[in-house]
Parts: structure tokens; C-alpha cells; sequence
């Protein structure tokens, strides 16, 4: 009897909005084929039939009055060895799928979907698929194993399905206040806190960050006197600690309360401040709409996606003053929201790389 073929592999898909991080591997494997059944030796052949009868002599000479029977044929030969039964084939590969702001994989963690083994002389399974739905350059920032698979990558940010894809959130602020789909921020391999709330395409990030950021924390002590927020542009991959943007075509833009009052009625670009959480998505039960931030208060830190488009007017406000400045958005930089003086605006691109502020209301930030 033939082997047994082996079974196909099965499926497994894993949805994240921001960050997914294995430790081992994702298997959807084919089963191998089984041995066929093992060879016989033929049976012994069997006795020969008895011979026929004597014939009786013709002859006018005296015979026996009866004639002998033949003597009985000899045994057959044994049979031949019978052939050896076939094994079976492998099972073909299963799939799996991955969707997520970012994939990680500790070393030795990754995907495998190969096609079972077959046996004795049966036909090895097809591997299976991959699909990477992964919104960092390449489908994968820190690529795990992925390994005897077909994979397809579909990148969040491009192609006829991106508005459909699981990592895009509506982003008010993207493209610099018009709106629009963008990937969320998620921490990156080294990030131990998420985005308050869960990963997003906006909101607050920890507070802990205006001290323990060497860029946030140095432009809180470095701040002109009478300052209290300011707004970072993070350019070329850079980003809070934790938190390293890797999304093409986009650069993390912060603002931060590093003062004792707060900034009530705080906007960007026009819109007010909000958040969206994964308590706030429809399939955990939310309303599916953002909350507003009716004030950033000190210590908080709101951090948004915006388009990298070079030399960029940045608003922002108080809720009662508007202040406008033009940061360099390739390349990075930063604005205070207030400056003492107007003798020390000029002063003030001295110690910030990039900064400019193109005009400013009177009355300074809380």
C-alpha cells in the first residue's frame, strides 16, 4: 500500500497597530509523506497435479489388467519479491500573514512556511506564502528570518490599497494641517513605552521623555527665558528616544509644555490637539472618533506624522496666541513658542540648528 501524503499547512494571521516583536518562529508548515508499505516475498508455488492415467497396452502378447497412473508434476517455483509501494508526497507550505506598523524579530525569531518532505521517492510540497503589510521601508525595518516562503510585501504607504491597510489612520495634522491616511508611530526595537493609549498617528508620548531624551531634555534647559513649549521637527529617521521614525516620506513633529501652566485650547496648524487610542477603535468597544485635548499641560509631550517637504510654515497655538515658524522639515529643527524680546529673536537660530521664526503674536505662552 502507498504512503500517505502529507498534510497541508494551515494559515495564521497576526493584526497589530503599531508594534509586533516575536521571539520565536511563526511556522505553517507542511506535514512530510509517510513510507509506503514494505515488500513481500512471493508464496511457494504450489504441487503439481497428479499425472494422467496409464494408457493400456495394444498388444496381442498378455498385459497388466490395469494400467498405472502417472507419477505427480513437481512443486512450482516460488513467487517473485513483490515491488516496493510508494511513499507519499509532502503537504504544500500554509501562509501567514503579518500586519503592523513595524516587525521585529529577536535573533533566530522568524517565518517559516516550507512544503513537507516527502517519502520514499515521493514529491516534496510546494512552500507556501508570506504577506508583509508593513509600514517601515522594505515591508521590514529589523528583519527577522524569513525563510522558505514566497513573500509578497505590500508597503503601507504606496500603491492602489494603501487607504484600505491596516496600519493607516486618518491623520488630521498630516501634510501640514490638510489631512489625510498615515502610518501611526509605534516605539521602535530599543522603545520600552508606547504612545499613551496605544500607537497612533497621533497623540501624547511619554512625559518622561523631557528628561530622559538627550534632544527634548537639552531643548527644555536650553530654552530662551520666558519660553515654555516649543516645537521639534524629527528629520532623517531620528525621533524621541524609543520612538526612531522609519516611515518614508514622513518626519515626526513634536510639541512640548515644559513650562507650570497649561496651554489651553493648544492647536497645530489650525486643528485642535487629540488623541486616538485603541480604547477609542470601534472593535474595542470605542466610538471611533478621536478625543480632543481641551489643554497640553506641563510635561506633556504631543507628537503627530507630517510630510517631509523641505522648508515648511509651521502654526501653532496657545489657544489665545499663534505663533508661526518655518523649520526645514529634510533636515530638522526647532521653534520656541515665546521669546522674551524682540532684540532676542534674532539670537535665537544661534543655538538651534534650522530654527526660524517668521513672527509672533505680543502676549507670550503661559
Amino acid at each position: 500500500m502507498g504512503g500517505y501524503g502529507g498534510q497541508g499547512g494551515g494559515a495564521i494571521e497576526i493584526q497589530a497597530a503599531g508594534r509586533i516583536f516575536t521571539f520565536g518562529q511563526i511556522l505553517a508548515q507542511g506535514g512530510a509523506g509517510t513510507a509506503g508499505s514494505p515488500a513481500f516475498a512471493g508464496f511457494l508455488g504450489q504441487p503439481g497435479t497428479p499425472g494422467h492415467t496409464g494408457f493400456q497396452c495394444q498388444s496381442f502378447i498378455a498385459c497388466g489388467t490395469s494400467p498405472g497412473s502417472g507419477g505427480a508434476g513437481s512443486a512450482g517455483g516460488s513467487g517473485g519479491t513483490a515491488g516496493t509501494a510508494g511513499g507519499g508526497g509532502g503537504g504544500a507550505g500554509g501562509s501567514v500573514k503579518v500586519v503592523a506598523t513595524s516587525f521585529y524579530g529577536a535573533f533566530g525569531a522568524g517565518i517559516d512556511t516550507s512544503g513537507g518532505t516527502g517519502a520514499s521517492g515521493g514529491g516534496n510540497g510546494g512552500n507556501g506564502r508570506t504577506i508583509l503589510d508593513v509600514a517601515t521601508p522594505g515591508g521590514l525595518f529589523y528583519n527577522p528570518n524569513i525563510s522558505n516562503t514566497n513573500t509578497l510585501s505590500i508597503n503601507a504607504l504606496g500603491g492602489p490599497q494603501a487607504l484600505f491597510l491596516s496600519p493607516m489612520t486618518y491623520n488630521p495634522f498630516a501634510y501640514q494641517g490638510t489631512g489625510g491616511y498615515s502610518a501611526r508611530i509605534a516605539p521602535d526595537i530599543n522603545g520600552s513605552e508606547s504612545m499613551i493609549g496605544g500607537a497612533s498617528a497621533f497623540g501624547l508620548l511619554p512625559s518622561d521623555l523631557l528628561t530622559n531624551d538627550p534632544t527634548l531634555a537639552g531643548l527644555a534647559a536650553n530654552a530662551p527665558q520666558g519660553t515654555t513649549a516649543f516645537l521639534k521637527v524629527f528629520a532623517n529617521g531620528t525621533g524621541p528616544m524609543g520612538f526612531t521614525n522609519t516611515i518614508p516620506g514622513t518626519e515626526m513633529l513634536v510639541l512640548a509644555n515644559f513650562g507650570s501652566t497649561p496651554l489651553v485650547g493648544a492647536s497645530l496648524f489650525g486643528v485642535g490637539l487629540q488623541t486616538f487610542g485603541f480604547a477609542d477603535n470601534l472593535g474595542f468597544g470605542g466610538s471611533g472618533m478621536p478625543q480632543m485635548l481641551t489643554e497640553l499641560d506641563p510635561g506633556q509631550i504631543f507628537a503627530t506624522l507630517v510630510s517631509d517637504t523641505g522648508l515648511t510654515n509651521y502654526m501653532f497655538s496657545d489657544g489665545t496666541n499663534t505663533y508661526y515658524a518655518t523649520i526645514d522639515a529634510t533636515n530638522g529643527g526647532a521653534a520656541y513658542g515665546t521669546v522674551p524680546e524682540p532684540a532676542a529673536i534674532g539670537m535665537l537660530g544661534l543655538g538651534l540648528t534650522g530654527l526660524g521664526l517668521l513672527r509672533r503674536r505680543q502676549a507670550k505662552l503661559a
